[in-house]
C-alpha cells in the first residue's frame, strides 16, 4: 500500500489486526520505559509517543495502523526502547520501515536527517511534523535553552522542510510557532 492510500484508508480496521499491531507497540514503550523516562519538557516518552500518533490521526487522517504504530514507536530506536528487529517482529515491516526513516543517527547534521525523512516518504514526513508539533505544544515546560532551541530549529529548519513537503504541515508549524512568544513573522 502506498502512503498516499494508506494515508486515507477507508472502512474500520480489522479487529485483529488493531489488537495485534497496536498492542504490540505499547508493550514495546512499556517493555522499553518508555512509561517511566522522562523528555525535558516533564512528559514521559510514553505522553509524548500517543500525542504524535493522535495528530497523524488527527491533522494528516492517518488511520492505518503501520503509520499510527510508528507514530507511538517514532523515538524507540533513539532513546534504546526497541530495535528495528522487535518493532518489525511486532508491529510489522511497514511500521519498521518508517521508524526506521525516522531515526536520526548518533551526531548525524540535522539537514541530512531531514533528507533522510524526506526519502522515507510522505508518512515519515508527516510523522516528523507531528513530532514537532506535540514537542511545540509542550514548549513552555522546557528549560529556556531547551525551549529556544526547539523555536530556532523549528523556524529555521523544521518550517522549510515543511514548506516543500506538507501544506497542511506547514499550516500547523506556522500556526503553532506564531502563538509562542519569541517567534515573528
Amino acid at each position: 500500500m502506498t502512503d498516499d492510500n494508506a494515508r486515507n484508508a477507508s472502512g474500520p480496521p480489522q479487529t485483529s489486526t488493531t489488537n495485534s499491531l497496536l498492542c504490540a507497540a505499547i508493550e514495546l514503550l512499556r517493555q522499553g520505559g518508555a512509561l517511566q523516562e522522562m523528555r525535558t519538557d516533564g512528559s514521559t516518552v510514553y505522553q509524548h509517543s500517543w500525542g504524535v500518533a493522535l495528530l497523524a490521526m488527527e491533522l494528516f487522517d492517518y488511520s492505518d495502523l503501520a503509520t499510527v504504530s510508528a507514530g507511538l514507536l517514532h523515538d524507540a530506536v533513539e532513546r534504546d526502547i526497541a530495535d528495528l528487529g522487535q518493532i518489525e517482529a511486532g508491529c510489522g515491516r511497514r511500521t519498521a520501515e518508517l521508524v526506521a526513516g525516522l531515526t536520526r543517527h548518533p551526531a548525524q547534521p540535522l539537514p541530512d536527517y531531514l533528507d533522510q525523512i524526506a526519502k522515507a516518504g510522505r508518512a515519515a514526513v508527516e510523522l516528523k511534523i507531528c513530532d514537532r508539533l506535540d514537542s511545540l505544544q509542550h514548549a513552555r515546560d522546557r528549560p529556556p535553552e531547551a525551549r529556544d532551541s526547539l523555536f530556532a530549529t523549528t523556524r529555521d529548519l523544521y518550517l522549510p522542510f515543511a514548506r516543500k513537503r506538507s501544506p497542511v504541515g506547514y499550516s500547523a508549524l506556522t500556526e503553532a510557532l506564531a502563538k509562542t512568544d519569541t517567534y515573528s513573522s
